[in-house]
């Protein structure tokens, strides 16, 4: 049988590092088999050491001249929504320009890369979602890239391609505006979405991967003895730092519906390292929210959410280069 291997790297850019999640994946027709999930944390950003552990990892499995998915959540990428009257394409394309240079002065173009992708928000308006790219800070993040040595060949925008994945998967009602919680193990991401279109999001630093090493310090046991069952003894150390981690969710979730021009009618939760049943609980009850829970996933996509999500994905991609 012949396997076609794929790679996706998710990369969260921070301030002075980043940290990356490789996953390697078989792929045969419409089955795919996940081969190795490797972790690097709080590289530096001059850090040129890591290419040649990241070479050695994947030379390992055969991995390291594997064309590559980069799957990027960074705060120097970021959407503008503009709401405009029912005009022809190119009025409409002017009128959001125009606004556009309003906020961010008269070069706009010149300093900033986009895409767009428009809807109908009512019968007499449309929104037109930009997703924007400084170039001199886009720049850097390339060279954050680079630094891995891996053979990219596609650069996607984390937010819009979960976002894209939840619709290809019906998750939310395509004609309902639903909220996305996404619990990954080095990140928190929350998306308002219609149908194929991201109306808004939050990505966090908030780590999952954090709360368990704690209760493994709490413990004195095996990180994989903590994920296996987090409330094995339900002490009160154990609660407390399980529910800090639940509030920061319940913040984000307050300030992504606040002040907005939506109304959110559907609700889903997906936690990669289990604990969904307990946060979904927590939150519901602290919001008066119901979360859906009629989502069936294979057990590869429900442990690999984002990753699959790339490696699957529809939206359109960022540049590979910067001029």
């Amino acid at each position: 049988m012949i396997f076609i291997k794929k790679l996706v790297c998710l990369f969260n850019d921070y301030q002075n590092s980043f940290g990356i999640e490789l996953f390697c994946f078989d792929c045969k027709f419409a089955s795919t088999k996940l081969v190795k999930r490797i972790y690097f944390e709080n590289i530096q950003n001059s850090d040129d050491s890591i290419k040649e552990q990241i070479n050695d990892a994947l030379s390992e499995i055969e991995f390291n001249k594997t064309s590559c998915v980069v799957n990027v959540s960074s705060h120097n990428i970021f959407t503008e929504s503009i709401t405009v009257p029912k005009l022809n394409a190119t009025e409409e394309h002017k009128a959001c320009i125009l606004k556009l240079q309003k906020s961010y002065k008269d070069d706009f173009e010149k300093q900033y890369f986009y895409t767009k992708t428009a809807f109908n928000l009512n019968k007499n308006n449309r929104r037109i979602d930009f997703l924007l790219l400084n170039k001199s800070k886009y720049k850097t993040i390339i060279k954050k890239i680079n630094l891995l040595g891996l053979n990219v060949d596609k650069i996607v925008f984390n937010p819009t391609t979960i976002g894209s994945f939840i619709a290809k998967k019906h998750i939310i009602s395509l004609d309902k505006v639903g909220l996305n919680v996404i619990i990954n193990k080095s990140s928190v991401t929350l998306l308002v979405t219609k149908g194929n279109h991201l109306i808004d999001y939050i990505d966090t630093n908030h780590s999952i991967y954090n709360v368990y090493n704690t209760i493994a310090e709490i413990r004195k046991c095996e990180l994989d003895e903590v994920i296996e069952d987090p409330f094995m003894d339900k002490t009160l150390e154990v609660e407390l730092e399980v529910n800090k981690f639940i509030f920061s969710i319940i913040k984000e979730i307050k300030r992504i519906g606040f002040l907005k021009d939506f109304t959110i009618s559907e609700y889903f939760i997906h936690s990669e390292l289990g604990l969904t049943e307990h946060i979904k609980e927590e939150i519901e009850k602290n919001l008066n929210i119901k979360f859906k829970s009629n989502i069936k996933f294979d057990s590869l996509t429900s442990s690999c959410f984002q990753a699959v999500a790339a490696l699957k994905n529809a939206s359109a991609s960022l540049p590979l280069r910067v001029k």
